[in-house]
């Protein structure tokens, strides 16, 4: 059975442009212009992965709250935000509110279906049961390090592993000032939840 995705565009041009290029490497897609519209679509039957703009006719963030209202109704669907703007404020909010890559609209067709089929293989992995030579345990932290999750006194990741993904993001950019700032944050917010997982892991990046 095709993958089935949901493309939520605005730009009719655009929309069928993706759309059609999706369709060539074999998904099955869903196209809505809108947030109304797509929202019933997702209520009534998710898609494998969503595709969103943010900003949408009149909504000009229309794409954030959909993709606060899918993250709600599930935890694990890939969502990738495709949209025009590329401001890092933009990038970081997105994924913050739980989007699983950002690509700006300038990226290519290839490229773009590159992301998605390596979104699926990593969403397939999730799926399947882990073998224990994958899996790290450290007291009450557990790595899956084939596919990257981790568990803290046997919990699932939740709030605090995005939080920790960012920051290795920003490690791996080079960027040492932007991990210190999310590090602070993310123990502001843990320190609420008693997250320790996000204390241990962003202790040694504070001053």
């Amino acid at each position: 059975m095709s993958r089935r995705i949901a493309l939520v565009e605005d730009e009719p041009a655009l929309r069928d442009n993706v759309a059609d290029a999706l369709r060539r490497h074999g998904y099955d897609v869903a196209a809505y212009g809108g947030r109304d519209d797509a929202l019933a679509a997702f209520r009534a039957r998710l898609p494998d992965l969503a595709l969103i703009d943010i900003g949408l006719a009149d909504d000009v963030d229309g794409g954030f709250a959909l993709c606060r209202e899918l993250r709600a109704l599930s935890a694990t669907l890939p969502i990738i935000f495709l949209s025009a703007r590329d401001s890092d404020f933009d990038i970081v909010a997105g994924l913050r509110l739980g989007a699983d890559d950002y690509v700006t609209k300038d990226t290519s067709l290839p490229h773009l279906t590159a992301r998605i089929a390596a979104l699926f293989r990593r969403s397939d992995l999730l799926k399947a049961p882990p073998s224990m030579e994958d899996v790290i345990t450290r007291g009450p932290l557990t790595l899956d390090v084939k596919r990257f999750t981790t568990s803290w006194h046997a919990a699932p990741e939740g709030s605090w592993g995005r939080p920790i993904a960012m920051i290795r993001c920003r490690l791996l950019a080079g960027d040492l000032d932007g991990a210190r700032a999310d590090a602070s944050a993310a123990l502001d917010a843990g320190a609420a939840h008693s997250a320790g997982p996000i204390a241990g892991y962003c202790a040694a990046l504070l001053p």
